[in-house]
């Protein structure tokens, strides 16, 4: 059990399933009644984890050199046996996906389970991007752009989800910016665990620090989704609702930056920066739900920040990266 946690990384857990959780009540407004939601966040985490175990029997060969420790390299689990696990949370993600999109659109009327059904598209093509990532050529820009697109995915199933179980969507522009900003985080910590790998032929210098830094930017613009809404689209400064996501992401950002005040960049120093913007992700997902016109949004981004510690005590049985 230990080597099939390590193989799917199950540390991240939390992180997928509040993908999924953010995302819709970004795009209700509320948290939606019946088993829709549920079902969305467990074709999440199985896409999710079936991506990173295909990810790794990929790898297998490569990771005989460089990290004979994991579990197929190893001989804990059996390559086919993987892939074959990998492939069956893949391929069932999407499909659990098209069920809960069906459950929803017995609640909503006609033009809304268009959304529904565009929710488990999303999620199809996340398993696709992840397929493709794992198993196509991986350059510096396309292999971040494929992850990216994975994440991004992974929210905006939710959100088209919400979206469709809502009496009247709105909030379109932090829908977009959400994801939008959520795929630049991803690219930008996928740049960095290229570094982590030795992907990277040039020398590490201060990219790390680089990478950090505009992380960190990401996460503060993340936080500030509302308040710039008020202010481009209002022209004025909204209530303290729109301005609270700022100051967690705000902590988060600056923990980033404080790790690039490294000097001397080694490998393991790399793989400890890695961990920590992965850990931030689940944060970060926590300040989209925050952004919820709904009460329920608040109470949506403190149960995904409970998932920090336990993310980050799996982290040491099961590493992340």
């Amino acid at each position: 059990m230990r080597a099939w946690g390590q193989l799917l990384r199950l540390s991240l857990a939390p992180s997928a399933a509040a993908d999924a959780a953010a995302g819709m009540v970004l795009g209700a407004g509320f948290w939606p009644s019946g088993a829709a939601p549920w079902l969305l966040i467990a074709a999440s985490l199985a896409v999710y984890h079936g991506g990173l175990g295909l990810n790794d029997w990929a790898d297998r060969h490569q990771d005989q050199i460089t990290r004979p420790e994991r579990p197929l390299p190893s001989g804990r689990i059996a390559s086919r046996t993987a892939v074959l696990v990998s492939v069956g949370l893949l391929v069932s993600g999407p499909l659990v996906a098209g069920f809960a999109g069906y459950l929803a659109t017995l609640q909503v009327s006609e033009p809304a389970s268009a959304s529904a059904a565009l929710a488990a598209l999303a999620l199809g093509l996340a398993a696709l991007a992840a397929t493709a990532y794992d198993l196509g050529p991986r350059g510096p820009r396309l292999g971040p752009g494929m992850l990216a697109t994975c994440r991004a995915l992974n929210l905006g199933a939710g959100i088209l989800l919400g979206r469709s179980m809502a009496v009247e969507a709105s909030g379109e522009w932090r829908a977009l910016a959400a994801c939008a900003l959520y795929a630049a985080y991803v690219w930008t910590v996928s740049r960095l665990g290229r570094l982590e790998d030795g992907e990277d032929s040039a020398p590490l210098g201060q990219r790390p620090s680089s990478l950090l830094r505009r992380a960190a930017w990401i996460l503060l613009f993340a936080g500030s989704i509302a308040a710039l809404e008020g202010l481009l689209w209002k022209g004025s400064v909204s209530g303290w609702r729109a301005w609270l996501p700022v100051f967690p992401a705000a902590w988060a950002a600056w923990g980033l930056v404080q790790l690039a005040a490294q000097k001397e960049w080694t490998r393991p120093l790399v793989q400890a920066a890695m961990g920590a913007a992965l850990r931030r992700l689940i944060l970060f997902t926590a300040v989209v739900a925050a952004h919820s016109n709904g009460s329920a949004g608040l109470w949506v981004a403190v149960i995904i920040l409970a998932g920090f510690p336990i993310s980050f005590s799996l982290r040491k049985v099961f590493p992340p990266s």
